[in-house]
Order: structure tokens, then C-alpha cells, then sequence
């Protein structure tokens, strides 16, 4: 809605970054480095209560429903439609999950 606080070159996101998120719509999963941050994005405490982190998960997820106006550019996959970073959050957020699994 607001941006990423850094963003990969605009060559980037057009050929590799567009090629990655098609390969990811394309299998319906994403994968990537878990421990990885987001360029420029403050470090999330790994001590934080499981559930101030599910707060905020679901204040960030009412925010984009909510959210009126133009969507700014992904930092790696460049410019999406809503269905489209519906569906990168989607897997962002399951990939994230399957850590978890039993």
C-alpha cells in the first residue's frame, strides 16, 4: 500500500523479478529463504508473543482489504494488480506457515 522501504532495480523487477512471481502463480506456491528480510524493512523481534504477531498480521490484512487507493510496486516483482498481491501474500504467508508443520 505504502511501499517497501527499498526496492530492486526496475530492470530487475520487469525480467527476473516478473519471471519469479510468474513461476510462483504458475505452481501456486512460493519458496524462498525464510531468515531473509525484506531490504531496508526493521528486523522483527523473534521473542515477540505469537500473538502481538497475530495482531499485527490481522491489522495488515484488514488494512489491505481496506485499502481505497493506487497499490505501489512490489520491491522484487514490480507492478501487481490486487489479485495478484492477494495472491503473493497468500503464499508468502503459507510459506512462512509450512515451518510450523509437525
Amino acid at each position: 500500500m505504502s511501499g517497501f522501504p527499498q526496492t530492486k532495480p526496475e530492470l530487475f523487477q520487469r525480467t527476473i523479478g516478473s519471471a519469479v512471481f510468474s513461476v510462483f502463480s504458475w505452481r501456486g506456491r512460493m519458496t524462498h529463504d525464510l531468515a531473509e528480510p525484506i531490504p531496508g524493512a526493521p528486523l522483527l523481534d523473534v521473542r515477540a508473543e505469537p500473538g502481538q504477531a497475530l495482531g499485527r498480521l490481522r491489522t495488515s490484512m484488514l488494512a489491505f482489504a481496506q485499502w481505497p487507493g493506487p497499490l505501489r510496486p512490489h520491491f522484487a516483482y514490480g507492478e501487481l494488480t490486487r489479485p495478484q498481491y492477494e495472491l503473493a501474500h497468500a503464499m508468502h504467508l503459507a510459506n512462512h506457515l509450512s515451518a510450523y508443520r509437525a
